[in-house]
């Protein structure tokens, strides 16, 4: 049970990590929007690639253990009582993390959220249908006419 745990805290570890990201994108102001990679995109993705492959082998290396340690008839697994000093630090360091995910993801929110007169806001009127939005548009003056929603 305890590895289905682990897998299912990484994955959804993953997907908090990769949501914050796209977050953190659409919080940011983009000065050009070129699909030509420039070259601090080819540096960024080998570095990424390179993570990964630290990644792997730091998988491997856990794999490594796994086989190196496993059980023995012979060998006598250490009494181990607990450790107040090695539960709090394990326990504050996930707390720490996630409340600055929790902060970082905060601010991306209301920069992404905050919407001032100076932005130059369109008026946009939606009308939910079954499999289908149909959307109106506020004129010149940003105002919107009558509607008739049949």
């Amino acid at each position: 049970m305890t590895p289905l745990l682990t897998i299912v805290v990484l994955v959804l570890v993953a997907i908090a990590i990769w949501q914050m990201t796209k977050i953190f994108e659409l919080s940011q102001i983009r000065a050009s929007n070129s699909q030509v990679a420039s070259e601090t995109d080819n540096k960024y993705n080998g570095y990424l690639m390179f993570a990964f492959l630290i990644f792997l082998y730091g998988i491997t290396i856990l794999h490594y253990f796994a086989y190196k340690y496993r059980g023995d008839r012979e060998r006598k697994a250490l009494f181990y009582a607990d450790n107040d000093r090695l539960e709090f630090i394990w326990t504050i360091i996930p707390v720490i993390v996630l409340a600055g995910l929790i902060l970082w993801g905060l601010y991306a929110w209301t920069n992404i959220m905050d919407i001032n007169d100076e932005d130059d806001p369109l008026t946009i009127e939606l009308y939910a249908q079954q499999f289908n939005w149909t959307a109106r548009y506020a004129g010149n003056d940003n105002v919107l006419g009558d509607a008739n929603v049949r």
